[in-house]
């Protein structure tokens, strides 16, 4: 159970998992990871170029288009997950949400810190810009 927060803390499958395992997660989460979202995986490609630097230009293909081919790419090898699997299935989402607590703690905060993330390297490169002008 709990994979996801297992593996960032270290712990085997066995080992006891607790509140203080869930905060040096976050922390780390804070810390060291650049959030990126799969069902938002435009934002994402975008604020991954902000904040790395990258602009590969559309002399071959426009930005768009590459970020279409990424998003293609990555949603094509995801295994037919859904999108809306408590709909598709409320007793099997039922059981594996109570048993991946965490999991679910820990994603949403991934999720709330990407848009904090995001909203944070737009204010820098605004910044940046306007001493540049």
């Amino acid at each position: 159970n709990n994979p996801l927060i297992r593996a960032i803390v270290g712990l085997d499958p066995n080992d006891p998992l607790g509140d203080e395992e869930l905060k040096v997660a976050q922390s780390f989460i804070s810390q060291k990871v650049l959030v990126g979202l799969y069902d938002e995986m435009q934002p994402t490609l975008a604020l991954w170029e902000q904040y790395f630097g990258w602009y590969v230009g559309d002399t071959i293909l426009p930005v768009q288009a590459c970020h279409d081919m990424v998003e293609e790419v990555v949603k094509a090898e995801s295994f037919g997950v859904s999108r809306n699997y408590a709909a598709t299935d409320p007793e099997a989402f039922n059981l594996l949400l109570a048993s991946n607590r965490m999991d679910r703690i820990i994603f949403d905060f991934a999720k709330t810190l990407f848009w904090k993330q995001k909203a944070i390297i737009e204010k820098v490169l605004k910044q940046k810009a306007n001493e540049a002008a």
